[in-house]
């Protein structure tokens, strides 16, 4: 790079040097970078196309699937929700072991025991993590510790929703199925509780996602408010199957 001295017009590319105005003096550089065409197919950026078209592909189904659990989701700091689940799934095409790098996918990636391991207590909410495991599950409730479990200062009750969400990932389809609400009061919550899970599903498919919903409330006469910064909301995962 380099300084340089022009009057009147001045062509802005020389062969293979680029000439611009910076801070008031005109600046000579070699063209550095690289072009669309070399993007797509220069061998020396294949790297970058097989991260590009895996992390796409991944990224529209990271979308639907918080699109299908918008509702329940924490609002507060959403980037950061969104970007911790995003790194989450797309660790998981490690375990796509039969399509080759640049076209694995999380369809065949999550037919793989260990992958469905991994996404097993994934908090949603990065902000608010909660050591849940072990959970007890059976066909029709979870039982689990609420020892953990740290309240906001203007909270003194919790409300405890299950979800099963069916996630197609070849179609991205969806399917959300949710239990009633299950309140406890602080003072009177026990170290170990039992809920019910959402009644059995009569459509979906795909995988089958179970979450447990934990959210805060001020209880005050018999009237469960949720308080209005939700950034205490825990979402977990509890089993892929």
């Amino acid at each position: 790079m380099a300084k340089i001295e022009v009057e009147g017009t001045f062509s802005r590319r020389i062969g293979n040097y680029v000439i611009y105005e910076l801070n008031g003096q005109m600046i000579i550089r070699s063209i550095s970078g690289f072009s669309s065409t070399d993007l797509y197919h220069n061998k020396k950026y294949e790297k970058c196309r097989q991260n590009a078209h895996e992390f796409g592909k991944l990224s529209s189904q990271c979308k639907a699937i918080r699109m299908a659990l918008k509702e329940i989701l924490p609002k507060s700091n959403n980037l950061a929700v969104v970007n911790a689940f995003t790194k989450k799934m797309r660790s998981l095409l490690l375990f796509d072991t039969t399509s080759e790098k640049g076209k694995r996918q999380l369809a065949q990636a999550l037919q793989n025991p260990l992958a469905k391991t991994a996404l097993q207590y994934y908090p949603f909410n990065p902000m608010n993590p909660l050591g849940l495991e072990p959970v007890t599950l059976n066909n029709t409730s979870l039982r689990f510790t609420t020892t953990a479990l740290t309240f906001p200062a203007q909270a003194n009750s919790i409300g405890i929703t299950t979800h099963f969400l069916f996630f197609n990932f070849i179609t991205n389809e969806s399917w959300l199925y949710s239990s009633s609400i299950t309140h406890f009061q602080k003072a009177t919550l026990p170290e170990t509780v039992t809920v019910s899970l959402p009644d059995q599903p009569k459509a979906g498919s795909g995988i089958r996602f179970t979450l447990v919903e934990i959210a805060f409330f001020e209880h005050t006469k018999d009237i469960f408010i949720p308080l209005e910064e939700d950034a205490s909301k825990m979402v977990v995962v509890l089993a892929v199957e």
